[in-house]
């Protein structure tokens, strides 16, 4: 009797899996657990494969790019990037704050540790503020890694921030180990969606919202925000230009380009220097 089949008896290499609710037919190839894994006789055969380190950013005015490579447009406010799930590992939480202007707070905690930056020249780590740099715990270390880019790192994973885009990279140990705005880490970014209680949505704003820090609700642009004309071929031109200037191509700068057009709704790159500034910035750091 297989489930999958409306409880039909078949023969057992034709038996269904199945996978977070979803049904998968014989002989059906997912990736799961960081492991290629086929439908057989009604389990998952997986054969091990290298599991990689991925990153999650946070770019622009409001654009998030998860692990697992989706991409979401959240509205202002402050969000949980990560936090982990379980007590394999030490007690990880970052949280980051979204505004309508390109300053980004970000805030680390790892075990009983926080540190706190504000823009590349304000640190604070455990509620004071740090004078120089490089500085080391047995646990933590920052550093300037640039000339604009500040370092954190820690065990399996770091942390690259310029005093808004931030690049956060987990190594394969924190695979399906973690929930926030930077999705679930298991190498598959149609489930990136995911919320606190491990249900899934197809709505990214309820998505985004569940992961607002102490419940708040998103900031609504005002009119003031957003310019009454918006030429998105200008745009297109502007966004292709920098990345021209910067010789970077392929997949994921198309999605800066993407993130890029889409902020000129809000701050014009040609008349705003912070934001052409920050967008040389994202597009050299891809």
């Amino acid at each position: 009797m297989d489930e999958g089949q409306n409880g039909a008896c078949v023969p057992q290499d034709e038996c269904t899996c199945f996978h977070h609710g979803k049904i998968f037919f014989a002989n059906e190839i997912i990736k799961r657990f960081g492991k290629k894994c086929q439908c057989k006789n009604g389990g998952w055969i997986c054969n091990s494969q290298p599991t990689a380190s991925r990153t999650c950013s946070v770019v622009g005015l409001s654009h998030v790019e998860t692990f697992d490579g989706a991409l979401l447009t959240v509205k202002p406010g402050n969000y949980l990037l990560v936090q982990n799930l379980d007590n394999t590992a030490q007690h990880v939480r970052i949280e980051v704050s979204v505004k309508r202007n390109f300053k980004r707070e970000l805030k680390f905690t790892y075990g009983i540790n926080t540190v706190v930056l504000s823009d590349v020249n304000s640190i604070m780590f455990n509620g004071k503020m740090l004078e120089q740099l490089p500085f080391q715990t047995a646990d933590i270390t920052i550093r300037q890694a640039t000339s604009q880019f500040i370092l954190i790192e820690s065990k399996e994973m770091h942390i690259a921030y310029d005093g808004n885009a931030v690049y956060l990279t987990l190594e394969s140990f924190y695979r399906e180990r973690i929930r926030g705005l930077c999705g679930s880490f298991d190498y598959n970014k149609e489930n990136d969606l995911r919320l606190p209680n491990g249900k899934l949505t197809c709505n990214t704003d309820v998505f985004s919202e569940a992961y607002l820090i102490n419940g708040t609700s998103p900031s609504s642009s005002s009119e003031e925000d957003v310019p009454k004309e918006f030429n998105r071929e200008r745009s297109e031109k502007y966004c292709h230009r920098i990345r021209d200037s910067v010789c970077k191509f392929g997949a994921p700068v198309h999605g800066l380009i993407l993130s890029c057009i889409e902020d000129q709704r809000v701050s014009r790159i040609n008349m705003d220097i912070r934001a052409s500034c920050y967008w040389h910035s994202a597009f050299a750091h891809a």
